[in-house]
């Protein structure tokens, strides 16, 4: 049963993530630098922060329904990759690079 509870759980970060990526594309841009800076972290934020829970709670419901997982994928790997990543792409998403420069960094 908390295998459940760990797979519905990954929907709340699901939900997150989607309401991070409207705000960014609802084309309500602030007029002043640090509004739209501040913009952006929030954006940012939204979808670090549901990415971090919907990947938690997928990892949980393997630990759950399969200890073997445990073994093969242990949790603070993803938690160091998760902050590495992190800080690189937020300084460049908030000096304002855009898109393609963080799909680069990505495809590296």
């Amino acid at each position: 049963m908390p295998e459940f509870t760990a797979f519905f759980h990954s929907f709340a970060g699901l939900a997150i993530i989607l309401i991070g990526f409207s705000n960014f594309f609802s084309g309500e841009v602030p007029s002043d630098p640090f509004g739209l800076g501040v913009r952006r972290l929030e954006c940012y934020l939204d979808i670090l922060i549901g990415t971090v829970i919907f990947s938690g709670s997928l990892i949980e419901y393997g630990y759950s329904a399969i200890f073997e997982v445990a073994n093969y994928f242990p949790s603070y790997m993803t938690n160091k990759v998760t902050a590495a990543s992190s800080v690189q792409t937020v300084i460049v998403f908030i000096i304002g690079a855009g898109v393609v420069e963080l799909a680069e960094i990505g495809a590296a």
